[in-house]
């Protein structure tokens, strides 16, 4: 029986894969999914058709994130929304292409993504990448909202993911709340839903077409 990818639909924050520009500029021309894409799709084949999934290696900044979910929509909820109460939203949405759940949009229909740094210099040179900023675009659509916010966060490090030889640092102790959150508004591309729906259906095409 033919294993069909005709409905799957790719998390928010892995979307950027299908966005990524193959190298030459014969491949763009043709429209050819870059290497990065293929990858990510043989990926998705494997483990949808056979369960199969490549250990990840331990990620320290992927953990702390996890960790310190909620304390970082507190810390948004303190210095942005000091008169609102926001909870962390655990509502999947999915519109027949993606799929996505942002950390809150109870403001207003205002969609907001944290990001927790690792330490004080990620967070001074943290940037808005082009994966988060079609990764909120994506949540845009998903939440009918064109008031994107990506926040920063600085927050303690938990010290089961500190190592011996490393400074565990009191931040919050060390710099006040409205200096340890950067709040990026990021801009809604042009004809982002025509476009994302085309990648998405040359994504499905790529997965229905892999063999073994």
């Amino acid at each position: 029986m033919k294993f069909n990818f005709d409905y799957w639909e790719p998390r928010a924050s892995s979307v950027w894969n299908l966005f990524s520009e193959p190298k030459t500029i014969k491949a763009k021309e043709n429209g050819d999914l870059s290497e990065t894409c293929k990858t990510f799709l043989n990926n998705i084949f494997l483990k949808e058709k056979y369960g199969f999934e490549k250990e990840q290696p331990f990620n320290k900044y992927f953990e702390k994130g996890k960790i310190c979910e909620q304390k970082a929509i507190e810390l948004v909820n303190e210095v942005m929304y000091p008169n609102e109460f926001l909870i962390k939203n655990t509502v999947r949405k999915s519109n027949g292409y993606i799929t996505g759940e942002c950390d809150n949009n109870e403001i207003r229909n205002t969609v907001i993504d944290t990001k927790c740094s690792w330490d004080l210099d990620t967070f001074h040179n943290c940037e808005v990448t082009k994966a988060y900023e079609i990764q909120l675009n994506c949540y845009g659509l998903l939440y009918n909202s064109s008031d994107l916010w990506l926040c920063y966060c600085l927050l303690n490090t938990p010290p089961q993911l500190i190592k011996d030889y490393e400074t565990c640092y009191d931040y919050e102790s060390m710099i006040p709340k409205e200096q340890r959150l950067k709040a990026e508004k990021i801009k809604v591309i042009n004809n982002f839903e025509s476009i994302l729906i085309e990648k998405v259906n040359k994504a499905r095409t790529y997965l229905n077409g892999i063999k073994l």
